[in-house]
């Protein structure tokens, strides 16, 4: 699995955080020492944890709470209350977005409460203002507590409820976020809220007061052409009226916000009012327009990475299909659903799910495909056709296998993540006892310190004592940095290895589908001798996929022998000569398995193979300089032109390939300070046919230097 620039950025903050947290603890424990009061003058780590957690929050939510943790951690130790909210408030919206919803709420709360008991907004929506509020403490300092972070807690306690069908209490959270933005221009989020609190009026049965907001929120947007505004409160609309049982306004509602997203290219918009449309439809038994509208969605879901999105709407179009009796196409939408998972790198391996790396379905949505295949099944059966419904039983049987293992990865994620969090409130617990207890200490040294001058002694060996337990963990923080790099270069090496030797598919079905032309052409031994090619180059991607590094002298084998074997496909569309410079003949020179070998295929099937009349294909091994270049030209239509004629699919895969190439040269030229490159440029510009010229250099050393270094044969 490739690292991700998130998940590079939040290894980078980590290593960073952990240094400077030393020095901000160091800071605030010598000002207690010294001075008998921590304060907020010292490093400002808490900014430094919340900054990283936020750039790591989405590829990897776990490291983000460790880190958010560390932050609540550094707010108490340096009493910084502002930090103390901020922490209490990203932890909750992690929390909540991994759906631990009572966690998220209790994390949430302590957020509200340290803006007081019994919260007057005023007191915190205008900074100038000399009132207090009504709570059991004093106003804190305007400069310490942000409101804007009360604000975003309350929005999402409010969600929180919303979801638990705690319609009261949500609408007691979106009351006081209300209050907040009355007193801030933003109005757009002001009109969130409204409309969030039309639906809770909604869901509580109250239609009149949910109508009366909602119309007042679309004539104020029209009256301000707020466009977009516009589009969601008619959703809103349209979500109210299918509420109460009026499909009818509902679809007036939903067809006018389509209109203005297709308009507009409101995207998300034109999905959500599509999806409601259809599911209107779908209850009413209009399976046509149902299926139409399923399409737009899936034909907008195009590109926006949400494989499960896609994913489900195919399923819920073969599902109508199955309605209507009409099996073939509720086949094909439904093996098509199942496809956008295997496009998107969610693969379904016998019986777990493996590679995930976008949107990953969960269990509850795998099931859907499963329940899909079973109906087929049952179709297909009941029409007769024993044969299909026995292979749509066994395609069931293995989904819903993924779905037993999916689920369980689930609840065992679950479980660790809230042992992790109960061991972290527990450590909060801890430095919070020990804040009090230092402060009880503090205090009485203060006395000491004023009426007996025999007690500096006992305050420098306490001194000395915070030293030590520094010096302590400066140790611990260097130790733990040094094993995180090992992990995190083991972690790169495995993932460079993952992408090693990964030949296009496409390639090696094309090959088998020539050696069975051979075989119905009766030509035995043509099918004989490409087979056996072909198992040769199998057999040395394979072996080479096991090494970092490969001789020079393998990887030109190698080559030669995929464009024997592809000159055999295509010998009528181009010739090829395949060069290497006599100053490389026996050197100790190596490089990396797979790098060129995609290049030489780009020119073949998206150059060469499109002209008319044939051309040339050039690949040149060289030495410049102690640099290897390698340079595959070639005399085709060019890049302009092939991407023109592209389908959608091939764009896609070819974007996937050349991604690939790139991340293991960024991967190694990281580990191993290679200074990689590769060029891209047309071999005749301005000619007919430019063709492409792709140079690659990779400056050597000596094949002992390298690591994982394939041995000569």
């Amino acid at each position: 699995m490739a690292t991700t620039p998130h998940r590079w950025k939040g290894m980078i903050a980590t290593l960073i955080v952990a240094i400077l947290l030393a020095c901000a603890q160091s800071g605030a424990l010598a000002q207690a020492g010294n001075y008998g009061a921590f304060n907020n003058e010292g490093p400002d780590s808490t900014t430094i944890f919340l900054d990283a957690a936020k750039v790591v929050a989405d590829a990897t939510p776990a490291q983000a709470l460790e880190l958010l943790q560390r932050a609540l951690e550094a707010s108490i130790v340096h009493r910084n209350k502002n930090g103390e909210a901020r922490a209490y408030l990203a932890i909750g919206q992690i929390q909540a977005k991994l759906n631990h919803p009572a966690e998220a709420k209790e994390n949430l709360l302590k957020c509200k409460n340290l803006f007081g008991i019994g919260i007057d907004v005023n007191a915190y929506s205008n900074s100038t203002s000399n009132s207090t509020y009504s709570g059991n403490r004093p106003k804190p300092n305007a400069k310490e507590l942000d409101p804007s972070i009360l604000l975003e807690a309350t929005l999402a306690l409010t969600r929180i409820h919303e979801d638990a069908n705690q319609w009261e209490a949500a609408l007691q959270e979106s009351a006081i976020s209300l209050q907040l933005l009355q007193k801030y221009p933003a109005k757009a989020q002001q009109q969130a809220v409204l409309r969030t609190q039309a639906r809770l009026h909604s869901k509580m049965g109250h239609p009149k007061e949910a109508t009366t907001i909602l119309q007042q929120l679309r004539d104020d947007s029209r009256k301000d052409k707020d466009q977009q505004g516009t589009c969601e409160t008619l959703i809103e609309l349209g979500d109210h009226y299918r509420r109460t049982g009026d499909n009818q306004m509902a679809k007036d509602q939903y067809e006018k916000a389509i209109a203005i997203a297709q308009a507009l290219n409101y995207r998300d918009q034109n999905i959500r009012a599509s999806q409601a449309m259809a599911a209107i439809y779908n209850t009413e038994g209009n399976l046509p327009k149902e299926i139409d509208l399923r399409n737009d969605v899936v034909t907008l879901s195009d590109g926006n990475d949400n494989a499960p999105s896609t994913y489900l709407q195919n399923i819920a179009i073969g599902n109508a299909y199955l309605a209507d009796e009409q099996l073939d196409l509720a086949q094909h939408f439904v093996e098509a659903g199942i496809q956008n998972l295997t496009n998107d790198n969610h693969v379904v391996n016998g019986a777990t799910i493996v590679n995930m790396t976008v949107a990953q379905p969960n269990s509850t949505e795998l099931q859907v495909g499963a329940d899909a295949y079973r109906n087929l099944a049952e179709g297909f059966r009941k029409k007769n056709e024993l044969e299909k419904s026995l292979e749509y039983y066994k395609k069931y049987a293995v989904l819903q296998d993924s779905v037993k293992a999916v689920h369980g990865r689930e609840l065992a994620e679950a479980t660790e993540l809230s042992k992790t969090l109960g061991k972290n409130e527990e450590r909060v617990q801890l430095l919070e006892r020990e804040r009090s207890l230092a402060d009880a200490s503090i205090e009485l040294l203060q006395q000491d310190m004023e009426n007996k001058g025999s007690q500096i002694l006992t305050q420098n060996l306490i001194i000395g004592a915070l030293i030590a337990c520094l010096a302590l963990v400066i140790v611990a923080g260097f130790v733990v940095a040094r094993n995180t790099r090992a992990r995190r270069r083991a972690d790169k090496l495995l993932a460079l290895q993952s992408m090693t030797g990964q030949m296009n598919p496409h390639f090696i079905f094309n090959a088998l589908n020539s050696v069975n032309e051979y075989i119905s052409q009766n030509d035995e031994r043509a099918a004989n001798r490409y087979l056996t090619s072909f198992s040769r180059l199998m057999r040395k991607v394979m072996d080479d996929s096991k090494h970092t590094f490969i001789p020079l002298t393998e990887e030109v084998d190698m080559l030669q022998l995929y464009l024997e074997l592809e000159h055999a496909r295509f010998k009528d569309q181009f010739a090829y000569r395949f060069e290497v410079d006599q100053a490389l003949e026996g050197a100790d020179f190596a490089l990396p398995p797979m790098i060129v070998q995609p290049y030489i295929e780009n020119a073949i099937w998206h150059g060469l193979r499109y002209r008319p009349a044939g051309g040339h294909l050039h690949i040149h091994f060289q030495l410049r300089q102690d640099r290897l270049t390698i340079t595959i030209a070639d005399d085709g239509i060019g890049i302009a032109q092939s991407k023109a004629i592209k389908t959608a699919q091939q764009k896609k895969q070819h974007s996937m390939g050349m991604k690939n190439i790139g991340t293991r040269m960024a991967l190694m030229n990281e580990i191993y300070a290679l200074g990689m490159t590769v060029t891209l440029a047309e071999t005749h510009p301005g000619a007919e046919h430019p063709g492409t010229t792709v140079t690659i250099v990779i400056p050597q050393a000596s094949q002992g230097a390298l690591p994982g270094t394939q041995s000569p044969a």
